[in-house]
């Protein structure tokens, strides 16, 4: 395998037009012709169309590009990915949760719907996801294999434990990591390492090659909580939640966030040039906030 050196990727046009495939599968497989409540399918189409920024469906794309799975075959797990996101978001917002009124720019779910239908719009999107795992472009096992860790990266051990954690408001450094781990990094895993779950045998995948994805995707999950944590930080004072900057300290955190970001890069460079897109959305999702390099 040789080794790749990063290079100046047009990771830009790259996540837009990933954004773009993603986008239209969403609003191929979001419409309200032909359902019983087009309510409710105008409520998911709500929080789900426009995709925001896709990360995390770029992360499935992105491993996959480095596993050599053609993207096509990813079109179910990258839609699930962000359906997953826009239900975690949609019931986020919600006045017993986070109390948001705006999303991505526009009103939240609850204030155009309701709050009754934004959580029947949550729940249609989590469950529509797991349809997308299971749309019929791999083998059956390999299928319900990775359906299955999508589903414990979002249960009561993963996302869920995640929110419960943070509505408890930790005030230490472990349960926060902890906090940040399950609400927000287990996704992130997740989404790093189901292409290596659905190609299974078909990849003959190298064991170091998947320690490699598996360890670059726990620092890139957890990175990405602490750079959120510094940019609500800088928006609102970070609120009354205890985050990353509450309990450490910013400058404590900022040190943090680059050490693993450094470590995430690295894990990488032993593979080869098909990992540079992943190699670019870690280095994007771990970077420190331009606001605090000044």
């Amino acid at each position: 395998m040789a080794l790749f050196r990063p290079r100046e990727l047009q990771v830009d046009k790259e996540l837009a037009k990933l954004r773009r495939r993603i986008g239209k599968r969403l609003e191929r497989n979001l419409v309200a012709t032909g359902v019983p409540s087009k309510t409710l399918h105008a409520a998911m189409r709500h929080a789900a169309l426009p995709p925001g920024k896709c990360l995390r469906g770029g992360l499935v794309y992105a491993s996959g590009r480095a596993l050599g799975i053609e993207e096509k075959r990813l079109d179910g797990a990258a839609a699930a990915m962000e359906l997953v996101h826009a239900y975690s978001l949609t019931h986020d917002d919600l006045p017993c949760m986070d109390d948001d009124d705006e999303r991505r720019g526009r009103p939240a779910c609850h204030r155009v719907y309701g709050e009754a239908t934004a959580i029947l719009a949550g729940n249609g999107l989590l469950l529509r996801a797991m349809e997308e795992m299971l749309d019929g472009s791999w083998p059956a096992e390999r299928a319900c294999a990775a359906t299955l860790r999508l589903v414990r990266s979002c249960g009561s051990r993963g996302l869920l434990a995640g929110q419960q954690r943070d509505l408890d408001a930790a005030d230490d450094e472990n349960t926060i990591m902890v906090t940040a781990v399950t609400k927000t990094g287990r996704l992130i895993q997740t989404a790093v390492m189901l292409p290596t779950l659905l190609g299974g045998d078909e990849l003959e995948l190298n064991p170091e090659l998947e320690k490699a994805l598996r360890q670059f995707s726990w620092r890139v999950g957890l990175g990405f909580q602490i750079r959120d944590d510094l940019d609500d930080l800088e928006q609102d004072g970070g609120g009354e939640r205890q985050t990353y900057p509450a309990v450490l300290g910013k400058e404590e955190c900022i040190t943090l966030l680059g050490n693993l970001q450094v470590e995430a890069l690295e894990i990488l460079l032993a593979l080869d040039e098909r990992a540079e897109l992943l190699w670019e959305l870690g280095r994007i999702m771990t970077a420190v906030p331009d606001k605090y390099l000044t």
